[in-house]
Order: structure tokens, then sequence, then C-alpha cells
């Protein structure tokens, strides 16, 4: 069995020794089968995968299409779908590709109001910044958090029903994390772009 997952996990160029390890080890440190059933155990992760043309372009299609079945992204590419789903996982166990999630319409769920928020805190020690992440992480209302350089020390991207939501939302939530002196907000009045997507091609990873 170790073999036959290996083989099929790796490719059947890379054959295993008598006590399961890879003879020449391309990209992973040791294999080995457990007893008594051949449990095949991963001693360590594997490395970052090259992002060459094919990579590239898997990226790019599942960016467009994260519902893609394998048979149809091994279609678009022009391969055989074995290779295709190795190289799949290779991009999912890698952390590459984080996860799949469906992109939904904030207007039609009723969320009008988008505000860019600015912070100014102060305090930075070590409580205040824990207690500061876990609102934000645990608050849905706000989409992103970042940390800045300039004046203010975060930036958030904040939604809404309406005005109304959004002054109560800062009144209950803004206003009591911890240390925080300043926010000012900026809302937006057209959304001219909005996209999760990342630029992918071999040549920007070399």
């Amino acid at each position: 069995m170790a073999g036959s997952f290996a083989e099929e996990y790796f490719g059947r160029d890379h054959s295993l020794d008598e006590g399961n390890t890879f003879a020449n080890p391309p990209h992973i440190a040791q294999i080995w089968s457990g007893v008594p059933y051949g449990i095949v155990i991963i001693e360590r992760y594997l490395p970052m995968p090259d992002i060459d043309a094919v990579n590239a372009e898997i990226l790019t299609l599942l960016q467009e299409d994260g519902r893609m079945t394998n048979a149809k992204l091994s279609e678009h590419l022009g391969m055989s779908e074995t290779p295709c789903w190795r190289r799949l996982k290779r991009l999912e166990e890698s952390g590459i590709i984080e996860g799949y999630q469906a992109n939904l319409s904030r207007r039609k769920l009723g969320l009008g109001v988008m505000a860019f928020v600015q912070l100014r805190c102060s305090e930075h020690d070590q409580a205040a910044t824990a207690e500061f992440q876990r609102i934000v992480e645990t608050t849905p209302n706000i989409l992103a958090c970042h940390n800045t350089t300039g004046a203010d020390d975060f930036l958030l991207i904040v939604v809404a029903r309406d005005l109304d939501d959004y002054s109560g939302f800062v009144d209950s939530t803004l206003r009591r994390l911890p240390g925080v002196t300043s926010i000012r907000s900026n809302l937006s009045l057209k959304e001219m772009k909005a996209s999760s997507k990342l630029p992918v091609s071999a040549a920007s990873m070399k």
C-alpha cells in the first residue's frame, strides 16, 4: 500500500527502497509505512511547489471558477487527470491555495455602505493588542484590518446596511476597541473595482 500511495501522490518516477524511503527524494525527507496496516506517514511537509506556467494556469483558472472539477481543469490544461490532480493537491497542501468560498453580493444582502476606517491607538501593549485583534477577528462587519504605516495605526474595511447602521456600529464597536483615540471614516461613493483575484504568472515568481 505504501508504494501505491507514494506512486499515486508523488508520481511513478520516484521509486521506494526496501525501507519505504525515497532512494532519491526530490521534495520530501522521508516516508514510511505504519504497522500493521501499511498506513503511510509523511515526516515533513512538502516545500513550496514551483509556480511554473502550468501551476500559474491552474491558479488563474480556479480564481475564475473555484468549483471547476479536476476533469474540466485537466481539459483546459490539455493534460491527463492524474498529474493535474497531483499538482492541485500540492498547491493546496503547500498553502498557496488556502481554500474555496462563494463570492456574495453585499448590495443584494442589504449591505449598502462600505467604509474605510482609519484608527489611531494610544495603547500598544500585548494585552490591548490581543483584545483588539480578538474583537476584529470575531466581528463579521469588519471585512479586513491592516496595521499600516503613517499617522494612523490601523485601516479597516467595514460594511453596514445604511448610515444609521454604520453610526451605531461606530458607537457600539469601534469606539470600544482598546486604546482607540481617533476614528476617521471614508465612505465609498462608488465601487470601481472589487476583486480578490491575485495576479499569477510563472515569470513573476522567478
